[in-house]
């Protein structure tokens, strides 16, 4: 009976690894999206934040406190703010799994439990800036002092990244028939 290396280390596995790496670190601490609300206290503020910070400024944030909120009304901005979360939220979600899995890609025979959501991150990393520029375009329309920022780009390519990788590494699949 011969043994078989369960992991290989090579070149182009480690370049690809240490690029996804890179590429979520530097989208996950570059300013993803700025809005401008009244705080607490009424005054003007301005908020700069990272993809993570982004989720968390849009659940906390009373709609009450963005000043186009009386004459575009609550509904709109609702919604709007609803589909920001969703695209931010994607690309949080991509990020964590698209790191979490990405050691699946050393083995000889990657387990389809650690394919599929490496996958599916890679997936949600492409995807995600759709809903958020759809937002964007929502929030600009309804006279919302918004933008977004860099922050989503380096996570669209780890997400290309990750797609490419995972359907280039199928054939190491367990369960891979050629089909």
């Amino acid at each position: 009976m011969e043994y078989r290396r369960p992991y290989t280390i090579t070149g182009p596995r480690v370049a690809t690894a240490a690029a996804l790496v890179v590429l979520c670190v530097v989208g996950a601490a570059l300013p993803y999206f700025t809005l401008a609300y009244l705080d607490f206290s009424s005054a003007p503020t301005r908020s700069t934040t990272n993809v993570f910070g982004t989720i968390s400024l849009l659940n906390k944030l009373s709609l009450e406190y963005v000043p186009a909120a009386r004459q575009v009304g609550l509904d709109p901005l609702d919604h709007a703010f609803t589909v920001m979360l969703l695209g931010s939220a994607m690309q949080a979600v991509g990020l964590v799994v698209a790191i979490a899995t990405v050691a699946g890609q050393f083995m000889n025979e990657i387990n389809k439990f650690l394919w599929w959501p490496f996958l599916i991150g890679g997936a949600l990393l492409v995807l995600g800036p759709v809903p958020v520029f759809i937002s964007h375009q929502m929030l600009t329309g309804d006279k919302v002092d918004t933008s977004v920022l860099w922050g989503w780009l380096p996570l669209f390519a780890a997400g290309i990244l990750v797609v490419v990788t995972a359907l280039r590494s199928r054939r190491r699949l367990d369960s891979y028939r050629g089909l």
